[in-house]
């Protein structure tokens, strides 16, 4: 028997536990010194695009940690 249901609707995270959340999913314990003039405003602009997709952190996360210069991450 088959029985349909009301969708679920999924909300991202809040804006700033999504920030905190996108930077441990690239830094995970230890923030590099440069990280704060260099990166940080483009890591913003990078965790808006995201929409507080919890999965989406995750995976462009991995993908940032890579590589920690300001021209890749743009």
């Amino acid at each position: 028997m088959v029985k349909t249901t009301d969708p679920v609707e999924l909300h991202g995270l809040d804006p700033n536990d999504f920030f905190a959340f996108f930077e441990a999913c690239i830094f995970g314990h230890s923030k590099p010194r440069h990280y704060e003039d260099d990166l940080i405003e483009v890591a913003r602009d990078i965790a808006k695009k995201l929409k507080g997709s919890p999965l989406a952190a995750n995976t462009v996360g991995r993908l940032l940690k890579k590589n920690l210069s300001r021209e890749y991450w743009i």
